[in-house]
């Protein structure tokens, strides 16, 4: 499989990134999109990274600092959406399972209220 071309305008690192993953095989072009996104963070992280260098007034270090934690976490959350292969099996990760109250339940529970009033209907017929 040939690596696509890297989208236009990436720095370095983010040339680097895009040809690391892309040769990725099953991408859909939604992920690819998730892609080229964590690729543009990695730019900005370096861009953020040198005004941190270059700030000597505190205050504005100090947001440009809460801006690359917030960068650095969407990249976290883009890479792990791609699901990228394990290196050792090259198997990549299902998609989670819901959890909470977000998880269907399989039978639904009755209460003794619910059964209560159930037995009264079922008397009554």
């Amino acid at each position: 499989m040939t690596t696509p071309k890297a989208p236009a305008g990436l720095g370095a690192r983010g040339r680097r990134l895009w040809r690391d993953l892309s040769a990725v095989e099953g991408f859909d072009p939604a992920e690819r999109v998730l892609l080229e996104e964590a690729c543009r963070i990695t730019d900005r992280l370096d861009a953020l990274d040198r005004l941190v260098a270059d700030s000597v007034d505190s205050e504005r270090r100090l947001r440009v600092m809460g801006e690359a934690r917030q960068q650095a976490n969407v990249l976290k959350q883009i890479v792990a959406a791609l699901r990228l292969p394990d290196e050792a099996t090259g198997k990549r990760p299902g998609v989670r399972p819901p959890r909470g109250a977000y998880k269907p339940s399989p039978v639904r529970a009755v209460s003794s209220l619910e059964r209560a009033r159930l037995a009264s209907m079922g008397a009554a017929s």
